[in-house]
């Protein structure tokens, strides 16, 4: 017995496949966006822990130049004190 050929339609499992692959190719565009917003982040956190850093030891340099003239402000008025 020999089965009656029948036109099935195809155009939905095509078209569901086309929708899939876009997906599939979202999903990788969104993983690479992902990775470099990451690195981009990363990045972000290194310049700004880089920036308190360098603040530190700026503000310690200034301190530090702050006390050395306060001593030396200090001695000389002992100095100009003790002449008179």
């Amino acid at each position: 017995m020999e089965q009656p050929h029948v036109n099935v339609d195809t155009s939905g499992m095509e078209k569901l496949a086309e929708v899939t692959q876009t997906a599939a190719e979202g999903m990788q565009e969104l993983i690479a966006l992902r990775k470099e917003c990451e690195f981009l982040r990363k990045m972000l956190i290194d310049e700004r822990e880089f920036f308190i850093e360098t603040m530190k030891y700026h503000f310690i340099q200034e301190y530090r130049s702050t006390i050395a003239s306060n001593r030396e402000h200090k001695k000389e008025l002992q100095k100009a004190i003790q002449s008179n």
